[in-house]
């Protein structure tokens, strides 16, 4: 891909792999000899797949792919935030912790918001850990399963070995009918409830 120079590069075996830079996203399926432009994608700043065909990409929002990063589908995160996903640890095919978000609490400053989601991404939760270290946003996060968790700012973090703080998933709206009245009417109401 001439004039793309990679910042992130991700091999997801000997063949096939991705590159990207601020605005485009590249794949190679014979070692990097040739890379083609993912069409109407942007980079990533991680990336992740379980196999050839099922992976996640973050850049600020997340993404997943099912056929193998020719096509990728936005996931919708909880919370809206400044950042948004920025690094992610999959624990499994199923479970996914994220971050790079922060919520701001007037008075209070920012706190830095850990997603997570038990069913590869189809509901994204969100946990606030609540530290006395005040940390606004964290950069980095790893994990050894899906208890053992370690989130970080610089030299501040926090750990879990139990999976987290408690998950806030976001009820949906459900819409009880896409009927709109044609006409109103008034009746009279009985007793007049203005009648002294």
């Amino acid at each position: 891909a001439s004039g793309n120079i990679p910042s992130r590069i991700y091999m997801l075996n000997a063949h096939v792999g991705f590159f990207s830079n601020s605005f485009y996203l590249n794949k190679t399926t014979n070692s990097g000899f040739n890379w083609t432009t993912i069409s109407g994608e942007n980079g990533f700043q991680d990336i992740y797949f379980a196999d050839s065909l099922t992976g996640w990409k973050s850049n600020g929002d997340m993404k997943k792919t099912t056929d193998g990063g020719l096509s990728w589908i936005s996931q919708n995160l909880p919370v809206t935030s400044n950042v948004g996903i920025s690094k992610f640890t999959n624990v499994n095919n199923d479970t996914i912790f994220g971050v790079g978000g922060e919520i701001f609490y007037p008075g209070n400053g920012s706190r830095g918001i850990i997603y997570k989601t038990t069913n590869g991404g189809i509901n994204w939760g969100y946990q606030l850990p609540d530290t006395s270290f005040n940390i606004g946003i964290y950069y980095h996060i790893g994990s050894i399963n899906k208890l053992n968790v370690w989130c970080y700012f610089n030299f501040t973090g926090v750990h879990t070995t139990i999976g987290g703080d408690t998950t806030y998933y976001p009820t949906s709206v459900t819409q009880i009918s896409g009927t709109t009245p044609s006409d109103y009417k008034l009746f009279q109401n009985y007793p007049n409830p203005f009648n002294p």
